[in-house]
């Protein structure tokens, strides 16, 4: 009896053994949720790692090794809104990921449309009632020329759509006005690009205004654009005789869409340009030179040229977003230092404040089992204050 009682316990211990290998099993292949909570600390940051294949959300503190909150859907989250509203929004490139957060830590994922096709979002902009203005671009709007027109969506505080438009052009940045959406970019073949802006009323969508001027051939894209007093100013971007990424500031008539006076030369490879409290802000990367923040006036003059003090391996430079008079700049070390369990200064974001020009850096260690890439970050002070 013994004997049979002890065969029957190993069976036992095998079977609940066995269920649970397959409950386990089950959890780890299942797809991450659609909306959830981040349960951050009050000094933690929330910090989005995101690969072509993957996302995954940590809180991260500056020294120290972020802890792991949780798997996100879809992947190549690389944008996000500015910190101004009650909620930001963060967005894929390559997918279909567009999520929204509110100061509580709570999120959902956010459907617009043409889901699952090829394409992703490309720019974003937020609102202050905690909607949004997004830019889709998706391969089955390809047309017959080879260019890929763009969807335009308002949301409203929840997510929701208000309206689209579809834009002849590929969006580069998306930029709030008063009453106006002004999106820019380039005619989207890839071939001999030419930059276009299209304003549109930001109560309906209905188009108000585009670029009409005969754009020279060597002009390649609108890195930004900003209304003021009737006039669109706009940053083109284009390779001259030197090969080099020159920068211009270039006027438009809202009304017609002509050009007004003559490009004004500003500096050369600027890039991830965003105009806030009355100048354009840019990185200036060139290789093997250090990385520099420049910021123009809406006359071309130069107002700032420092250099970053970025303590990672190689840094790349992510999209900037600005908060009041602070202006982000996000960063990822593209040769972090890897150990059994981390990736050592994985990533980081450098705050400008703009009007005393005194800025302060934080760096973030990623636990090595998350470790997907450089992806967006909302800071801590952004969730409790």
């Amino acid at each position: 009896m013994a004997e049979a009682s002890t065969g029957s316990s190993k069976r036992w211990r095998w079977s609940i053994a066995l269920l649970m290998g397959i409950v386990l099993s089950s959890c780890a292949s299942a797809p991450p949720s659609h909306e959830g909570k981040f349960n951050l600390l009050p000094d933690e940051n929330l910090i989005i790692q995101s690969s072509f294949e993957e996302s995954y959300a940590v809180a991260g503190k500056p020294e120290a090794v972020a802890r792991k909150l949780m798997p996100l859907p879809d992947f190549d989250y690389s944008h996000q809104t500015d910190l101004d509203g009650p909620t930001v929004y963060i967005a894929a490139s390559r997918s279909d990921g567009l999520l929204r957060i509110d100061k509580k830590g709570n999120w959902k994922w956010v459907e617009t449309e043409e889901l699952g096709d090829f394409g992703g979002y490309t720019a974003l902009a937020g609102l202050p009632d905690g909607g949004s203005i997004v830019a889709k671009n998706k391969l089955s709007y390809n047309l017959p020329d080879g260019s890929y027109p763009e969807k335009v969506f308002r949301l409203d505080s929840e997510g929701e759509v208000l309206w689209s438009t579809i834009v002849s052009l590929y969006v580069n940045q998306v930029s709030v006005a008063d009453r106006y959406v002004i999106v820019s970019g380039d005619n989207g073949t890839g071939v001999d690009n030419n930059p276009r802006y299209t304003v549109l009323n930001l109560a309906d969508g209905a188009v108000v205004s585009e670029t009409t001027a005969r754009i020279p051939e060597e002009w390649y894209s609108f890195d930004d654009c900003e209304i003021k007093s009737e006039t669109v100013y706009c940053i083109v971007g284009y390779t001259g005789d030197t090969g080099m990424w020159n920068n211009f500031l270039v006027k438009f008539s809202l009304k017609n869409g002509t050009q007004l006076g003559e490009p004004i030369y500003l500096e050369n490879e600027i890039y991830h340009v965003k105009y806030m409290n009355g100048a354009f802000y840019g990185v200036r990367t060139h290789e093997g030179e250090d990385i520099t923040l420049c910021s123009f006036d809406l006359n071309g003059k130069k107002l700032l040229d420092m250099v970053l003090d970025i303590e990672l391996n190689s840094p790349v430079v992510n999209k900037l977003y600005a908060r009041g008079k602070y202006l982000y700049v996000p960063f990822w070390a593209t040769e972090a230092e890897k150990t059994k369990l981390a990736v050592r200064k994985a990533q980081g974001l450098i705050r400008l404040d703009t009007e005393t020009g005194k800025t302060t850096a934080q760096t973030f260690s990623i636990p090595k089992s998350v470790y997907l890439g450089g992806a967006p970050i909302i800071p801590a002070d952004w969730f409790f204050r």
